[in-house]
């Protein structure tokens, strides 16, 4: 099977200005694309471990007074002490300050999100054929004990299987 090399269905403006340039032409971002294909992904437990000490001392329910969160109000104050207490990182040749993680490459976990599907693959992760990624021991314990523990029952899947009643997309075949 062979598509065709221009598709007539697909309208555009021809782009004037952009087309004479090649990634050559941009050394930092050539530098940055280079260390992306070059530098395996590191977990990076800062994220996880802040948005969770967070909400141990402040409460995930209810607040420390036992009223009810808004999870709205109580999502804001956990980012603020996020932005609060990150390490503020420059790396060079950042043309805008600041990062994600405290990697070179490095992979967010998102405890409260999708972050606890990875917690059976701690020990394989550097070796998945698929987003292979490295994982400090230090960080392997943090997760596994301290992370991932609280957020077992406070994440998007497990809120969606308890106000759904575990829908089809939740269901083993």
């Amino acid at each position: 099977m062979k598509a065709e090399s221009v598709d007539p269905g697909v309208k555009f403006l021809p782009e004037p200005n952009l087309s004479m340039y090649s990634i050559e032409d941009f050394p930092r971002i050539k530098d940055f694309l280079d260390i992306h294909f070059t530098v395996k992904p590191k977990i990076c437990p800062e994220l996880p471990r802040l948005v969770t000490n967070w909400h141990k001392a402040n409460g995930y329910d209810f607040d420390q007074d036992g009223k009810p969160w808004l999870p709205i109000t109580r999502k804001a104050q956990a980012y603020k002490y996020l932005m609060e207490n990150k390490k503020p990182i420059i790396r060079n040749n950042d043309l805008i300050a600041g990062t994600t993680t405290t990697k070179e490459i490095g992979v967010i976990v998102y405890p409260e999100g999708h972050g606890t599907m990875i917690w059976s693959e701690l020990l394989t992760l550097p070796y998945r054929l698929l987003n292979p990624a490295d994982i400090s021991e230090e960080t392997m314990k943090l997760i596994h004990h301290e992370v991932f523990p609280y957020w077992a029952k406070r994440n998007f899947r497990e809120w969606v299987r308890l106000q759904y009643g575990k829908p089809l997309c939740q269901k083993n075949r």
